[in-house]
């Protein structure tokens, strides 16, 4: 709006006021937004105090609105000029309708300034998230590997090299199963996500060698034959592995029983074993965790337990 339009009167005393009335409205809009930047900012909203923020804002935004009109009362009084249409002293102009548009602009300006900081704020944290996302899915599947390659592998050369004369077929099968699983640790697990088929051929590939140095019979069925849908590596591994290491101790033949069924827009795994687990907290929190950082929350996880059946079913969704 023209400054001249605030104050009407003689050419030279209106011009004066309308001088005065914009330099000064300039500096406080160009004040606020340098205290906002400068200060508001980096004590309040960086730190993530947001209700402090606001009502520090909220404040500063009455203070400029009030040392506004002071000084347009002031320029009145003293340079002698009557209100134009657009002063607040207009007697056509609500105070109040006055009040609220001034606040209004301030509080506009303020969030100009404020905007790119939570432009940036969001930026780094949805990067921080990933990250950190990331990170953890590597601590946990190095972790599995670490976990599962020394045991398995002494006890799996083991039974190879005590059957290499009596049953050559079997050892030299056993061999290329842990050839073949190694390098599905080694290299597929490094990948963002494999297809569900290659991942039920390496579960098929560790229960395999898994029997051979325990008395352990296991079953994997499929409802259908499974399309090639992309998963995580080692995500079902994790929790076939979880039963296994729960096993009880004494001699006793077990049977596990995985099967797997996809549909139009899930995949699901239930396995059962024809005995006691135990798995513990810290097991169960693990595989919700996992799920939890690849699916965020859109997965069904659960347990089953009966005097001498185990059960755990999980279903995650299938990614596009």
């Amino acid at each position: 709006m023209p400054a001249c339009t605030r104050h009407l009167g003689s050419s030279s005393d209106s011009l004066l006021a309308s001088l005065l009335d914009g330099t000064i409205l300039f500096v406080v809009y160009v004040g606020i937004m340098l205290f906002n930047i400068r200060v508001l900012v980096p004590c309040w909203l960086q730190r993530n105090h947001y209700l402090s923020y606001i009502w520090r804002a909220s404040v500063l935004i009455l203070g400029a609105t009030a040392w506004n009109i002071l000084v347009e009362y002031l320029i009145l009084r003293y340079i002698s000029v009557e209100p134009g249409i657009y002063s607040y002293f207009h007697p056509d102009r609500p105070f109040a309708l006055v009040l609220v548009t001034e606040f209004c602009a301030l509080a506009i300006c303020l969030a100009g300034t404020t905007l790119p900081f939570l432009l940036r704020q969001w930026i780094m944290d949805a990067s921080r998230k990933n990250n950190l996302e990331k990170t953890t899915l590597q601590y946990q599947s190095e972790e599995i590997r670490n976990r599962v390659n020394p045991s398995l592998l002494l006890g799996v050369l083991d039974a190879a090299a005590g059957c290499t004369r009596s049953e050559p077929e079997k050892s030299s099968d056993l061999l290329i199963r842990l050839s073949r699983f190694l390098r599905y640790q080694l290299y597929d697990r490094s990948r963002k996500w494999v297809f569900l088929n290659s991942e039920i051929g390496f579960l098929d590939n560790y229960l395999r060698l898994e029997s051979s140095r325990r008395p352990l019979q296991y079953l994997l069925r499929q409802a259908d034959e499974p399309p090639r849908i992309p998963v995580s590596p080692m995500l079902f591994f994790q929790v076939v592995r979880s039963m296994i290491e729960a096993l009880p101790p004494e001699p006793k033949e077990v049977c596990i029983e995985l099967l797997f069924e996809s549909g139009a827009s899930f995949i699901s795994m239930t396995g059962t074993v024809n005995t006691l687990l135990r798995l513990d907290t810290g097991t169960r929190e693990r595989i919700r965790s996992r799920l939890e950082i690849l699916y965020s929350g859109n997965y069904r996880l659960s347990y089953r337990q009966t005097e001498d059946h185990f059960q755990i079913e999980f279903q995650i969704p299938i990614r596009g």
